[in-house]
């Protein structure tokens, strides 16, 4: 699970037998968080990252006294990030939490909740390649009166590429964009638990 607050599990139901889950981040700026499991289990651990990064290093007695960076990695088979960027910040959007993760066949979404206003979702195809995103009507609602406040682009869909750019998927050592190939970003379990790093595997 992620290291900090998680929302309710949910199934995704994929022909997979994947399942999910996501929350908010506390090591990583509390970005909001999906993670992917295998056989509808979702298992416990420690989700990526595994130490406190050099720009939390003055919450860091705070941080150790509630996220046991010494228990064992839970090796999800994938981990999505959606980063809080600079204009949520300046939005004064100050938390993200996935709060729900659904699938079909072909296509997995996270619902993620910027603030307490504001609900994105993001459509991914069963490789986890990102081919949709569409905010919810309360955003497109206010994005007039955001554009003349200077929170975000003239055009939505601009805004809708700087959230585009900021996914990221955890490749078993940091967080990449990918290098823009198709193919799956799921991990590849190494045989020993514990805190073996796990390798990321594409499709052929």
């Amino acid at each position: 699970m992620p290291s900090g607050r998680k929302s309710s599990f949910t199934n995704l139901n994929s022909t997979d037998g994947l399942s999910g889950s996501g929350g908010t981040n506390n090591l990583l700026n509390d970005d909001a968080i999906m993670l992917v499991s295998e056989g509808g289990r979702l298992k416990s651990g420690l989700g990526p990252p595994y130490s406190i990064s050099d720009d939390l290093k003055s919450k860091a007695d705070i941080l150790n006294a509630f996220i046991p960076l010494s228990a064992p990695r839970a090796g999800q088979k994938a981990y999505i990030r959606f980063k809080r960027h600079g204009l949520a910040r300046v939005m004064g959007i100050n938390f993200m939490n996935v709060v729900e993760a659904t699938a079909s066949e072909d296509v997995i979404s996270a619902a993620v909740q910027y603030g307490r206003d504001y609900l994105i979702r993001f459509y991914f195809d069963p490789k986890l390649e990102l081919r949709l995103i569409k905010p919810g009507p309360r955003f497109i609602h206010d994005y007039g009166r955001l554009v003349e406040e200077k929170h975000v682009p003239p055009k939505i869909e601009d805004y809708i590429e700087i959230l585009r750019s900021e996914i990221s998927y955890w490749n078993g050592e940091s967080w990449s964009k990918g290098s823009g190939k198709e193919g799956s970003y799921f991990l590849k379990a190494e045989p020993t638990a514990m805190m073996a790093k796990p390798a990321l595997r594409r499709s052929a």
